[in-house]
């Protein structure tokens, strides 16, 4: 019998004796709101996706009869701006931690769901949050058959205007001071690191910076290590931050390096795939190949580390990061271009890393009809949102007993 809240226990036991805080965080989050709770429990989604459950397509359908690399854990969040090469602001997706191969309507069935949530989250009407999941369908199905630059909805161009013009040593001086003559971490988002994690960071740095043939001794000299608190689903993950000495004058100079424990993508666990030690340790180069492959250009600081049987990604965490802020997208209008530019990244990034394979299968599957895939993909959307809804429920009922589990040494 399915039981979201075992489920919920199951995945996180690999996280419990780290960090207490940040598991708390995690229920906290949990609790917010379905849009929340599903942004935090990828791995539940992708066990019912797994199991077939409110499978859209037919037995024998050629959508099942191969696989493409997909995003994975795909989700309104997941869309935003990134620094890139010469001070510029990228927008697309950015986050690909549960990235993995998969079937090719992964990735739209489930932001076509987590629109929904956000939808309601933000009180717009049924119909208002059904016309955003569509018209983010329609929009991917279409760019993804008949490639051509769709215009960014205007919320998103504001967006990338604001983040061209924040400044790194603003950035810095939010999240810093000056101790002496270096600077450290401050603010709640930072914590102390156990000495074997501090240890473990400095390593993971060391080899970074192998990787990546940096070759002078005073750039990227560490000045602080810390835990950051981030995210939601992948609260409990090992994630430090160290700040090191960059290129240019006083703060402007000083670069944020993240380095973000790689797990096994859920959608792998779920299929019962067991990685070998070796391909844990590989499990941060193949993230960051898919991101490259997924991305129409990459942070310049992109990379990845390897202590023991543990890898890490790497990358920046700078000042061009910018997410919209849902109270933005109240408005019907608002919130269904806005979906729709989301739809248009989907499919550049499905063409750039399978090419017009995807388009091919896509038409098979649905006798050129791509209506049939707008169909099928909202009709799962709105029938896994309300499991959502429900398994929120029940994990609000069993939260105390979550947290207990949670915290048990």
């Amino acid at each position: 019998m399915r039981d979201p809240v075992a489920e919920i226990l199951r995945y996180n036991r690999r996280f419990q004796g780290r960090y207490p805080l940040l598991l708390r965080r995690k229920a906290a989050l949990l609790s917010d709101s379905p849009f929340v709770f599903f942004r935090g429990t990828f791995h539940l989604f992708a066990r019912d996706w797994v199991e077939g459950r409110l499978d859209p397509w037919p037995a024998g359908s050629p959508m099942g009869s191969r696989e493409f690399r997909i995003c994975a854990d795909l989700h309104g969040e997941n869309f935003g701006t990134y620094g890139g090469a010469h001070h510029t602001a990228l927008y697309g997706i950015n986050d690909f931690d549960e990235t993995a191969p998969g079937r090719l309507d992964f990735d739209a069935c489930r932001a076509a769901t987590s629109l929904l949530l956000a939808a309601s989250r933000r009180g717009l009407l049924l119909r208002s949050a059904a016309a955003g999941a569509h018209a983010f369908i329609e929009t991917y199905v279409d760019d993804l058959c008949r490639p051509h630059r769709h215009p960014d909805a205007a919320p998103i161009r504001i967006l990338i205007r604001e983040a061209e013009r924040a400044r790194r040593s603003d950035f810095i001086r939010k999240r810093t001071e000056l101790k002496g003559n270096r600077r450290r971490f401050r603010g709640e988002r930072y914590f102390e690191l156990r000495p074997e994690h501090r240890a473990q960071a400095l390593r993971l740095h060391a080899d970074y910076l192998r990787r990546q043939r940096r070759d002078r001794d005073d750039f990227f000299e560490v000045e602080d290590v810390r835990g950051r608190i981030a995210g939601c689903g992948s609260l409990g993950r090992l994630r430090y931050v160290v700040l090191v000495r960059g290129e240019g004058p006083k703060e402007a100079r000083d670069v944020i390096l993240e380095y973000k424990e790689s797990l096994p993508s859920a959608l792998d666990e779920a299929r019962g795939l067991r990685l070998t030690r070796d391909a844990c340790r590989n499990r941060a180069a193949d993230v960051v190949a898919a991101t490259k492959q997924l991305q129409e250009r990459s942070d310049p600081y992109l990379g990845f580390a390897v202590d023991g049987a543990q890898s890490f990604q790497v990358r920046q965490v700078g000042p061009r990061e910018f997410r919209l802020d849902g109270d933005a997208l109240a408005g019907d209008r608002q919130f269904r271009e806005t979906a729709a530019s989301y739809g248009a990244h989907l499919a550049a990034s499905h063409r750039r890393a399978n090419g017009a394979a995807a388009a091919r299968l896509l038409r098979e599957s649905t006798s050129r009809r791509p209506e049939a895939f707008v169909r099928r993909t909202l009709s799962f959307a709105l029938a896994y949102a309300e499991e959502v809804e429900s398994d929120w429920r029940a994990f609000l009922q069993a939260k105390q007993r979550v947290l207990a589990a949670w915290l048990r040494d």
